[in-house]
């Protein structure tokens, strides 16, 4: 393929993934993107413990922000925060409203996993939310 050929294919995948040029520059430079996002999770809880998962497209950047329990108010939480399987949230004792920072990189598409284990042996929604900048 010519390098003629090869920008325009650049510019068809930009346009059909609605990713503007300096998008594009920034992405590829690994600056930061200048946004923000809460990505919520609705956790069913079963005797004290559950887990739910979430595919987000992420473009392969990196991503820093806090996890933070929204719902139920009482009880403490232990949290693992998964990206693709890895790691990047392991918090015990979590109360409701604390702030639990981190920094994880990602992929063009990642998917998101949180496991919860409730202080109290019971059944409920834990709702828990990733705020992450990009």
């Amino acid at each position: 393929m010519a390098n003629d050929d090869l920008r325009f294919l650049s510019e068809d995948i930009q346009a059909k993934l609605g990713v503007s040029d300096a998008l594009a520059k920034k992405m590829s430079s690994g600056e930061s993107l200048g946004g923000s996002k809460d990505i919520v999770f609705d956790v069913p809880i079963h005797d004290g413990n559950g887990s739910a998962t979430k595919g987000v497209t992420t473009y392969g950047v990196t991503l820093r922000g806090y996890g933070q329990v929204i719902a139920p108010a009482n009880g403490t939480w232990r949290i693992v925060a998964k990206l693709n399987g890895n790691v990047f949230i392991d918090h015990s004792g979590a109360k409701a409203g604390e702030k639990i920072s981190f920094t994880t990189g990602t992929k063009w598409s990642s998917t998101f996993e949180i496991d919860a284990w409730w202080s109290e042996k019971s059944n409920t929604t834990l709702q828990i939310k990733l705020h992450v900048e990009y």
